[in-house]
């Protein structure tokens, strides 16, 4: 591929019309009503309020984004007991994963022959399991990773989920992420489990109490005396929630959460401002699960468990989905990627990324996006075949499995294929960039299936962290043969299906989008991937969805189960 440096005078003046502004861009997703990037946002402070409030706004006509909520980790959500369900479904599968105790104890993230033989699955390996897990907090964590009191920053509290506190780039966890490591510890191994509480004080620390023992930062043990002068702002376990700032108190049903709200005397004040109130009304709203399926739903969205065409993600999926065939897992698929860009849009850390685009065209934007993202997201590269300093690709850890959000790349320093497209999507959106996505099966060993986005007219292309310009229009990943399997534009998601289309939209919109993407890959031998036995070409599914040959299945929200497979939540 092309370097930055170097460009001939024709490309600079090609980029030299892509030129747009902050304050002027009024890009509108396709096929999303009214979204476009906030007018006059400046300053990353302002791009990330105009994020939430908009989210807030298009809660009500965009289903993907009430879920959005779970799947970004926010604790500023009515249920946040999802959080520990995803925990403790995420725990059950990496449990059941021979290989899975190697991949957990990797030190490099991009180590190929490691995940060679993880990807194999031999069954001499063995599976992870909290008895070899060691929990050390770090108090100071605390303060230098804290966002002031719900009442200063409530939007930008957050809790990572389990799979990501297990191996951060960093090894630092604050009381409140080791209080919530410790409390799945002990339910797995059957210790203590039933009647403890995570409780989470006004500065954001981290304690786990139930009736007989409180442990505070460092998980040690504090008297019961001193337990009335925490001052809590959230109590919760996998049943119960105590939270004031949405209206929950579950007391009345849980007879050792009354007990220990009792003795929790001083409680944390919630000076919200009337705008911030506002938010929160709204927000209680906006994100609340009102049925079963929802809430079920959330909680495989929060679990990083959404790659929903790894078979032992699919098994997880199953007591949701009712069914294998391809339409529903294609729609389970669509939920999970939507929601992980909404999510995505929520992060401070996209906010101040957007800002680094600045006014200037595309050649000048874009490496200075992914000069930040990098500094974020990327670690010191160690493989021999590249020669980048910096990358930012990895999931070693993950075991392939697991799809993170913008503020968990930035714990890890590593991510999927999808996890980096939709971070980088949700970048571009907020800068307001046009851009799309392409999902595409490459049938390789290592990285069979990849994501990748397209910016400038087909100019530029991004992979794994890393935008390049695509020579002659066409990048040395689209020369091969390549066959689709689905693309996107920001917040809509389209799979193909082995009947036709899974989306949120038409056949002739689909139609136009695909005419508008390929027009800028005249030189890929392209297909059409309509299920794992069927590929056509390009041109002849083009012509095949002209002549309306084939069904567009709409995406439900959320999918309805059979009446014979009750949508418990996973325990």
């Amino acid at each position: 591929m092309r370097s930055w440096q170097g460009h001939s005078h024709q490309e600079n003046k090609r980029a030299r019309t892509l030129k747009r502004s902050l304050a002027a861009a009024a890009f509108i997703c396709a096929g999303v009503s009214g979204s476009a990037s906030p007018a006059g946002a400046v300053t990353a402070d302002s791009l990330h309020w105009a994020a939430w409030d908009s989210s807030l706004a298009w809660g009500d006509t965009i289903p993907a984004v009430r879920f959005a909520y779970y799947a970004s980790r926010t604790l500023v959500v009515p249920q946040p007991e999802v959080y520990l369900c995803a925990d403790t479904l995420f725990s059950t599968v990496v449990e059941n994963l021979p290989g899975s105790a190697a991949a957990y104890g990797a030190k490099n993230a991009r180590d190929l022959k490691m995940f060679q033989r993880l990807a194999h699955r031999e069954p001499k390996k063995t599976s992870f399991t909290w008895r070899q897990w060691t929990i050390v907090p770090d108090s100071v964590f605390d303060s230098d990773n804290s966002v002031g009191s719900v009442g200063q920053s409530w939007r930008d509290r957050r809790l990572p989920s389990a799979s990501v506190l297990l191996q951060t780039y960093s090894p630092r966890l604050s009381t409140l992420e080791a209080s919530v490591l410790r409390y799945l510890q002990m339910r797995r191994l059957g210790r203590r489990a039933e009647g403890m509480y995570v409780v989470i004080g006004g500065r954001g620390e981290g304690y786990l109490v139930d009736d007989t023992v409180c442990l505070s930062a460092g998980l040690k043990q504090i008297p019961q005396s001193d337990l009335s002068l925490v001052a809590p702002i959230l109590v919760f376990n996998e049943k119960s929630v105590f939270y004031p700032l949405f209206g929950r108190d579950d007391r009345g049903g849980d007879a050792a959460l009354a007990r220990l709200v009792g003795r929790l005397q001083a409680r944390a004040p919630l000076n919200l401002s009337p705008s911030d109130s506002t938010r929160i009304t709204r927000l209680r709203q906006a994100a609340d699960l009102t049925d079963a399926p929802s809430r079920q739903l959330a909680v495989l969205i929060a679990s990083g468990l959404v790659d929903v065409d790894n078979p032992q993600i699919r098994a997880a999926w199953m007591g949701y989905l009712g069914s294998e065939d391809s339409i529903t897992v294609a729609c389970a698929a669509i939920t999970a990627s939507d929601a992980l860009f909404w999510a995505d849009r929520l992060s401070p850390l996209t906010a101040e990324l957007a800002v680094t685009a600045g006014t200037g065209p595309l050649d000048v934007a874009l490496p200075a996006v992914q000069k930040e993202y990098l500094s974020t997201c990327g670690r010191p590269a160690v493989a021999a075949d590249t020669t980048a300093p910096t990358e930012a690709w990895g999931i070693l850890w993950s075991y392939g499995l697991l799809e993170t959000a913008f503020d968990d790349l930035a714990r890890t320093r590593a991510g999927s294929a999808l996890s980096q497209a939709a971070a980088m999507s949700a970048i571009l959106h907020l800068a307001g960039i046009p851009h799309c996505g392409l999902a595409v099966h490459l049938g390789g060993e290592f990285m069979p299936d990849q994501d990748c986005l397209i910016a400038g007219d087909g100019e530029f292309l991004y992979e794994l962290g890393v935008w390049n310009r695509i020579p002659d229009t066409i990048s040395t990943l689209l020369r091969r043969d390549m066959a689709i399997t689905g693309y996107m534009f920001p917040g809509r998601s389209v799979r193909f299906v082995p009947t036709g289309v899974c989306s949120e939209v038409d056949n002739l919109t689909v139609l136009a989008d695909l005419t508008r993407i390929f027009r800028w890959m005249p030189h890929a031998n392209l297909a059409i991937m309509l299920g794992p036995k069927k590929v056509i070409p390009y041109a002849q599914f083009m012509q095949d969805l002209s002549d309306d040959q084939y069904r567009q299945h709409p995406v439900r929200w959320p999918l309805e189960p059979p009446p014979d497979n009750p949508p418990d939540a996973p325990k």
